[in-house]
């Protein structure tokens, strides 16, 4: 149960820290690497600790990286243009 915890608290950081990135708040592309990365980190700590829940911890890392996909092409076309 811990892992699936953390792994909520993960997604919660990743949507701050998306949002405080597309807001303008974090402007350094470096510390929003370091920003998904830890969450995506922590995702895998907790697919390691529930092996039954892995199934799931793999949906919601490819959710991570739609979403991470997704907020890229959002800077790409907006930020840019």
């Amino acid at each position: 149960m811990r892992g699936l915890n953390l792994s909520i608290l993960s997604l919660g950081l990743f949507i701050l820290y998306g949002a405080l990135f597309v807001g303008g708040i974090i402007t350094n592309f470096l510390m929003l690497y370091i920003c998904i990365l830890l969450p995506f980190f922590a995702f895998v700590f907790a697919a390691k600790e529930e092996k039954s829940n892995l199934k799931t911890a793999i949906t919601v890392i490819s959710g991570f990286v739609l979403i991470a996909v997704l907020l890229l092409l959002y800077l790409i076309i907006f930020q840019t243009g």
